[in-house]
């Protein structure tokens, strides 16, 4: 870490070791910035809503444009438990979404974790790398992914909506295996130990329906730009 006053450095470490998150019904609304490798980009916004979840887990709903949604049950923020594709504002956020509320969704992935190392995801250690497999299975969809996030800490944490004077930068990457389909990407998240959330992101996506099929490319960054409170 930087040289920082004790005081904050404690701040920090306090923290990175703690869960917490914002209170359910949050929206964190995101700039964002999609590129095709070759094509100009196309800025819109992302609506992340958080919503109630077991303890343990974390649940929640990323919409773009006026349609699509994609609604996730996870652990540690990556790695997923459950995943569906509801229309926007078709969840209720009065509800707990815990895996019974996923499974009588559409378009249901169930996900099973398996042969993790490193520990768990939290609290956040300066170094620590975690690697884990999940298994995507619904009825018409079923993938194999190799999953990591590698922790650092810390830099300037750049937006004004921070809470933190410095961040973490969470290096996640997922390729999928076991399959001749190419899916894959690298992602960096600034997460904001104060907040309880990441105040933006960027990535590189990359894809193509098989091995011998030209790549595709795409770059994505998140920019956190406003916070709504629950109603």
């Amino acid at each position: 870490m930087p040289f920082r006053p004790a005081l904050i450095a404690f701040s920090l470490f306090a923290a990175a070791s703690a869960t917490a998150e914002p209170a359910p019904g949050t929206v964190l609304v995101y700039d964002t910035m999609t590129a095709v490798m070759g094509d100009t980009p196309d800025r819109d916004e992302m609506r992340l809503t958080l919503l109630r979840a077991p303890e343990g887990l974390n649940a929640f709903s990323e919409c773009r444009g006026p349609t699509f949604c994609m609604l996730s049950l996870r652990r540690g923020l990556f790695q997923y438990v459950r995943a569906a594709y509801p229309e926007a504002g078709s969840f209720d956020p009065s509800l707990t979404y815990g895996t019974d509320t996923f499974d009588d969704m559409e378009m249901l992935q169930k996900i099973t974790v398996s042969e993790q190392t490193g520990g768990s995801i939290f609290p956040l250690v300066d170094g620590k790398r975690i690697t884990w497999t999940e298994t995507w299975s619904s009825d018409d969809f079923n993938a194999v992914y190799h999953m990591s996030v590698e922790q650092s800490c810390c830099v300037p944490a750049d937006n004004p909506l921070a809470h933190s004077d410095e961040v973490w930068t969470l290096k996640y990457t997922f390729e999928e295996v076991q399959s001749d389909r190419v899916a894959g990407g690298d992602f960096t998240f600034f997460y904001d130990p104060a907040l309880g959330w990441w105040t933006g992101s960027k990535s590189v996506n990359r894809s193509a329906p098989s091995k011998d099929d030209p790549l595709r490319t795409i770059l994505i960054q998140h920019r956190l730009k406003a916070i709504e409170a629950p109603e």
